[in-house]
């Protein structure tokens, strides 16, 4: 099969089991919230996210094995792929023992992370265990994973992992309304790790079965994935603390409970990331391609269109969101879960900076300039570290949200420099010309914001899901009408609607229609 064709496969079957997921993560949530309580809800959600930090031992480890074995498979160098798995598999089993041992010496420290609430410690000890444990056999049986992974088999791995995930969804249901139990949640999140994790394993042993298990490593193999490693691992940390902090701080300055109130928001802007994530994967290999083998001129001509399809499929999503999220909070779980307006707002301003600006950060990694990108990450943590706690003590939830937009703006200029400086060695001239039309693009987005919010003014006071499902419909329609008059003469529009009509046929052969 070809790559594109291969590409394609594992996005489509990648996207339509991610969509099913979040509609099943959307029902349990719900049913979670009704008959266990926010309370818990926002536990897990901090307990998660220390198991998160813990994990940060292993960021550059898979990333730098699927870079090795890329070649090997290809070349069916089965001595190679043996030689560079075990080395994964040791690896693997010292970064679980490293996050066992950390996690237990973080027991003492709970007690300030988990914070205005009344669940009893004792019980939150038990949570941080079950779920502690869950972690570390991940890494004592996921390195399978990787083998299959790198060799473009995203979609078996999605396919097994969506239908492990129906079952334990179903069990997680009937656990929460018969048993109303914190407790067997989280043991059948563990049971799903544990036994999607066995599925892969045994599949992939039967799959590759020349894989030798007595091979000798070599000192150069070590010498070169750690390197790799290192390489990686600084800008993965900073990415971390960058995006993933806000609930530490959160629960431990203002209390654990609000964690869970926001990440009510944050699990529906999460869904819409993910399904713009999916749209963009198709185009990631042309930024390769035009970097390393089109001149400046062509490379940069596609730059500027690749950033205006990213923009103009943010508002297409962004604009329906924001006009809808809070009716949809109020449909799903109820009117006491809704937050002040300017969070989702933040929020959505935050994806809106990550998405536009994100043709920035693939073309500096489409050019090898790893070293500029992991400062650029370690600048945009420490920034976003300061900026949220101080927030957080000035303005509460809305300043933490602050943090994370303001250092996401001082990201995005400092990939905009990087980009023009080094990929393109273009002068002062380019750079001012690329941020004007930026900043017409945020003009465009907020006017959208605000004209559709004024207009919708007439929905308020209803609810319901047909109204939920009107109002995306008619912001959808409205944002499509304003890009076409403003842009419609524009190289970039033009290039967006051939573009999309490619996508499209490329779908339509791929279900045979």
């Amino acid at each position: 099969m070809n790559r594109k064709k291969v590409i394609m496969r594992n996005s489509i079957i990648g996207t339509v089991t991610q969509v099913f997921q979040m509609l099943m993560s959307f029902i349990i949530r719900k049913i979670f919230i009704r008959y266990i309580g926010i309370e818990y809800l926002g536990i897990n959600a901090v307990l998660t996210e220390i198991l998160e930090m813990l994990s940060l031992t292993e960021f550059g480890v898979q990333n730098a094995i699927i870079f090795r074995l890329c070649k090997p498979l290809l070349a069916n160098d089965i001595d190679v792929v043996s030689e560079i798995i075990f080395l994964l598999r040791k690896l693997y089993y010292i970064i679980g023992s490293v996050i066992l041992v950390t996690g237990f010496c973080l027991f003492p420290f709970l007690k300030y992370i988990i914070t205005n609430v009344e669940v009893s410690m004792s019980a939150v000890y038990i949570a941080y265990f079950i779920l502690l444990l869950s972690s570390v056999l991940t890494y004592y049986m996921g390195y399978w994973r990787t083998l299959l992974y790198a060799d473009q088999g995203q979609y078996i791995l999605s396919t097994i992992d969506a239908v492990v995930n129906f079952v334990a969804s179903i069990l997680r249901i009937g656990v929460i309304v018969y048993f109303k139990s914190f407790y067997l949640y989280i043991f059948i999140v563990l049971c799903k790790n544990t036994i999607s994790n066995l599925i892969v394993t045994r599949y992939t042993q039967k799959k590759y079965l020349g894989l030798k298990s007595d091979i000798v490593i070599s000192k150069e193999l070590k010498r070169n994935i750690l390197k790799d490693v290192k390489n990686i691992f600084a800008g993965k940390a900073a990415g971390y603390v960058y995006s993933s902090t806000d609930n530490l701080v959160i629960s431990t300055i203002i209390g654990t409970v609000d964690v869970g109130y926001i990440g009510n928001y944050k699990s529906i802007t999460t869904a819409a990331n993910t399904v713009m994530t999916n749209i963009f994967l198709s185009m990631q290999p042309m930024v390769g391609n035009y970097v390393a083998s089109e001149s400046n001129e062509k490379a940069y001509d596609f730059f500027e269109k690749y950033s205006f399809i990213r923009f103009f499929i943010a508002c297409m999503l962004l604009i329906p969101l924001i006009n809808t999220i809070e009716q949809f909070i109020v449909w799903w779980i109820g009117s006491e879960y809704v937050l002040n307006r300017s969070i989702p707002m933040l929020i959505i301003i935050d994806i809106y900076i990550s998405i536009v600006h994100g043709s920035t950060g693939e073309f500096i990694l489409a050019k090898g300039l790893f070293s500029y990108e992991r400062t650029m990450g370690i600048i945009g943590a420490i920034v976003n570290i300061f900026t949220s706690i101080i927030g957080t003590f000035i303005l509460g939830l809305e300043g933490v949200l602050l943090g994370t937009v303001i250092s996401q703006i001082i990201m995005w200029a400092g990939r905009s420099i990087i980009v023009h400086k080094y990929c393109f060695a273009y002068n002062n001239k380019y750079f001012f010309r690329y941020w004007i039309k930026e900043i017409q693009f945020f003009i465009i987005f907020m006017v959208e914001c605000v004209f559709t919010n004024k207009l919708f003014f007439l929905f308020n006071g209803m609810g319901g899901i047909s109204v939920i499902i009107n109002k995306i419909i008619l912001s959808f329609i409205l944002c499509f009408i304003i890009h076409f008059i403003v842009w419609r003469k524009t190289k970039e529009y033009i290039y967006f609607k051939e573009w999309s009509f490619s996508l499209i046929k490329s779908v339509m052969r791929k279900f045979g229609i």
